[in-house]
């Protein structure tokens, strides 16, 4: 019996210590966790101080809620810049990405995302789309073909989604709008010669275009 018991005893004890390293390494390892999600919230509040810019473009989403900022970084000879998130409330401004000189300016579409256009050759361009909160980035294209006698100019557009849409004419201008709940973006089309042809609507849903 005594035996038993001081066997008892033993198990005891060391189950109590096993569990105490547990609980040690729990309550430190948590506080370290959220000072390290502190530290790097400060840091990204912080990253756009300090820095010699100006302002290139700035946009208010649809919702009034937020705005977006195009800077260009001064003293930099490859008029290199990056884009900021700036609350209205807080004031505080996030740096969401950085933006190459070849860059175009970047428009809402919705209160989520903004576009931007970008050079990849003389008949293409770039299309991308950035979630200003996870700042994920899409990539999307428009290759424009201008060699086709029978059809005449067209448009090959690779979204955002993995999804090609194939349409006449070529782009002229991007734009975006938003009407009650929905969201569309637009291109503006043109012929060979520069002369207005309509529209391509397609609707915005966050996680895919439909074209209208």
């Amino acid at each position: 019996m005594i035996l038993n018991d001081f066997k008892k005893i033993i198990i005891l004890s060391v189950v109590n210590i096993i569990l105490t390293i547990i609980l040690i390494f729990l309550f430190n390892q948590y506080p370290f966790q959220i000072e390290k999600r502190i530290f790097d919230k400060q840091r990204e509040m912080q990253s756009t101080q300090g820095i010699a810019k100006d302002v290139v473009y700035e946009e208010t989403s649809p919702d009034g809620n937020r705005k977006i900022i195009l800077y260009k970084i001064l003293d930099n000879p490859k008029e290199q810049g990056f884009i900021a998130l700036k609350d209205k409330i807080s004031k505080i401004e996030n740096y969401i990405y950085f933006s190459d000189y070849r860059d175009d300016m970047p428009y809402w579409i919705g209160n989520d995302f903004v576009y931007f256009t970008t050079y990849c050759g003389t008949s293409c361009q770039r299309l991308f789309l950035l979630n200003v909160d996870s700042k994920q980035i899409y990539h999307g294209v428009l290759s424009y073909m201008v060699l086709d006698e029978k059809r005449g100019p067209y448009t090959i557009f690779k979204d955002w989604f993995g999804h090609e849409f194939n349409f006449n004419g070529l782009v002229d201008e991007i734009r975006s709008d938003t009407i009650g709940d929905k969201v569309y973006l637009i291109f503006y089309m043109r012929d060979d010669k520069s002369k207005s042809i309509g529209q391509k609507k397609f609707l915005f849903t966050g996680k895919t275009l439909e074209e209208l």
